[in-house]
């Protein structure tokens, strides 16, 4: 992690292979966490190949060991959200994300103040491609509060100005198509298909009133 942090990343990228050697048979919070920063590693250079093994042998392990609660468990769910995302599957990307989200409240990342940063940062792109601006608005703001107890020195300050730069610029797309919201356009897109509102709340993971609200603010507008 500290590698990771200083961007020293072929030092980085060793690390979670060695873990893997050293600890698979007793040590499933510190290998799953490891294998998991290796694949936002892999990630962060598109190498989604890569990004899937790590997130899947991070997500087995978790699952074997009965680490689902854990604060270890954070990374691993938000490695899986990303490779389900970029794989077009938004549904399974959003409950991952949801599940991230879940265990970013409860334990908390509190007492690791990079961790907390690095996964508000991970958490608010999420958000941002799922089409929660305000969502991914919040977890910017938390990420810099992390920040101001870390300083400078780490690469979290270059990610984390790159997310508030996507979020503006989605800000402006957002005022340059009119006055539906983020959540409207995305039942928008969904409303011309066969799926009902119950589908559509399961796929969107919102309850079925919001999406029946939504719809009623879309026909209205």
């Amino acid at each position: 992690s500290a590698c990771m942090l200083l961007g020293q990343r072929d030092e980085a990228v060793r690390e979670p292979e060695r873990a893997g050697q050293l600890g698979r048979q007793s040590a499933g919070p510190g290998v799953s966490f490891a294998f998991a920063q290796r694949a936002l590693l892999a990630a962060d250079e598109a190498d989604w190949s890569t990004t899937a093994t790590w997130a899947q042998d991070a997500r087995a392990l978790v699952e074997s060991a009965g680490l689902r609660t854990s604060l270890t468990s954070l990374p691993t769910y938000v490695a899986c959200a990303l490779v389900a995302l970029h794989q077009g599957n938004v549904q399974t990307a959003s409950i991952d994300t949801a599940i991230a989200i879940r265990l970013y409240r409860r334990p908390s990342p509190a007492a690791f103040p990079w961790l907390g940063a690095q996964m508000a940062i991970r958490i608010g792109g999420l958000l941002l491609d799922l089409g929660d601006h305000a969502g991914a608005r919040l977890k910017a703001t938390e990420a810099g509060r992390y920040l101001s107890v870390l300083g400078s020195g780490t690469v979290l300050l270059d990610q984390h100005r790159k997310l508030l730069a996507d979020l503006d610029r989605m800000q402006g797309r957002r005022r340059d198509v009119g006055v539906l919201t983020a959540a409207e356009l995305r039942i928008l897109h969904l409303l011309p298909t066969h799926l009902s509102l119950t589908e559509i709340a399961a796929q969107l993971v919102v309850s079925r009133n919001t999406v029946k609200t939504q719809v009623a603010a879309i026909y209205r507008k």
